[in-house]
């Protein structure tokens, strides 16, 4: 360690870290809400269980995915979503790589805005399994990770909503009962429904 910085990791390094858990953690929020938007269709209450059950991200994007693939037909758009849900776990396997490795002090920055992390690959040994990283390194996989996650949100937004919408109302208008009441989220966290006015 170079003895100027103290042995201490930067500022500049913890504070890039931080945002990227902060991203990571809008980016699984972004699946978790996609889940529900697909499912709320069919059932409100398996929607919100479903949606706050804890897995592991690589099955949150599994079952975002193939819920996906129910509401969109087009092969393209499947394509394009299957892209990006692999995107996604790309940036995870970053992000687990970053947050459970081994850290050191760089000797080459005296500000420590170079840091080392333990690569365990089983493959190397000594100094070889250390990998640089910086804090830009780390800025840009922070905004990869936001870029992501609007995306998935586009997705919801422009293509998957209204297609569900369209399903719902042909589901309701089969079984006679018209129009379907609007949901609404209560400060509890749970949806009601609110009787339309038209």
């Amino acid at each position: 360690m170079n003895p100027s910085n103290k042995g201490k990791i930067s500022k500049t390094i913890l504070t890039e870290l931080g945002e990227m858990i902060s991203a990571f953690n809008l980016l699984e929020t972004t699946f978790k809400e996609a889940i529900a938007s697909m499912v709320v269709s069919l059932n409100r209450d398996a929607a919100l269980a479903i949606s706050r059950e804890r897995r592991n991200f690589v099955p949150l994007t599994e079952i975002v995915q193939a819920l996906f693939s129910i509401h969109v037909k087009g092969e393209r758009e499947r394509k394009a979503f299957k892209d990006l849900c692999n995107r996604a776990r790309g940036l995870n396997d970053q992000r687990n790589a970053l947050v459970h490795s081994f850290w050191a002090v760089s000797r080459e920055s005296p500000e420590g805005d170079l840091a080392y992390r333990w690569k365990d690959d089983n493959k190397k040994t000594g100094a070889d399994a250390w990998v640089k990283i910086s804090a830009a390194d780390l800025k840009q996989l922070t905004k990869s990770m936001w870029i992501t996650a609007r995306e998935i949100e586009i997705w919801m937004d422009r293509v998957v909503e209204p297609l569900i919408e369209i399903e719902v109302e042909k589901r309701l208008k089969d079984q006679g009962q018209g129009k379907r009441p609007e949901l609404q989220s209560t400060t509890s966290g749970t949806l009601t429904e609110q009787k339309s006015s038209k």
